[in-house]
């Protein structure tokens, strides 16, 4: 008799720390009583899907160029050197060799370009493409033109229509700098030509 009701008492208590009565039921106070219960049933909870990764050339503007006819290159004249020597300090390091050239349209010089060969592996990341340009866009201007990118005949391309008229962008291997000393043509028409016809590789 008293191991039954040793085993009566000692459900009991189960019952109490459970939370229900001796017979299932619910304890007292409404709503079975939640706290400290361990759930066994498997969270459902679904992860947000990772945002997907975006080109910032993929927003670039598309400008047109007019065409300026045929260009010619040069030797590099003194003030073509003086204007784009320094591209020479702001991308060593990095270039494995530079070229400038004098720019001529119609038998007048109009401008002066730089080619910049760099390791192709560096070269093939359009990050480094970017951030490369616009370094020697901002050697060349000392800082005083703020570049912006462009797209030109499918290119991405840095310019500055400021003071200074400038332009960068990559071709292969080859970062490219144009500097235009005349009034006329504009940056991008220019650019757009020297590209059709590129400039001496360094």
């Amino acid at each position: 008799m008293r191991h039954r009701l040793g085993v009566a008492l000692s459900m009991s208590c189960i019952a109490v720390v459970v939370g229900c009565g001796s017979d299932g039921s619910s304890a007292p106070g409404g709503g079975s009583d939640t706290s400290g219960a361990v759930s066994t049933s498997k969270a459902t909870t679904k992860a947000a899907p990772a945002p997907a990764a975006t080109d910032p050339r993929a927003t670039l503007t598309s400008v047109s160029a007019d065409k300026v006819g045929k260009i010619e290159y040069s030797r590099a004249t003194s003030k073509v050197r003086s204007r784009l020597a320094v591209i020479s300090d702001a991308a060593k390091g990095v270039a494995v060799g530079t070229r400038l050239s004098t720019v001529s349209l119609q038998g007048r010089a109009v401008g002066g370009v730089a080619s910049v060969a760099v390791p192709s592996k560096m070269a093939g990341n359009a990050m480094f493409q970017d951030q490369f340009v616009v370094q020697l866009l901002n050697a060349v201007s000392k800082g005083s033109e703020k570049p912006r990118f462009v797209r030109l005949s499918g290119r991405p391309v840095a310019v500055t229509q400021g003071k200074l008229r400038l332009a960068g962008w990559f071709e292969g291997s080859r970062a490219v700098v144009l500097a235009i000393d005349s009034a006329e043509p504009d940056v991008t028409s220019l650019a757009a030509a020297v590209m059709e016809q590129h400039p001496p590789h360094a």
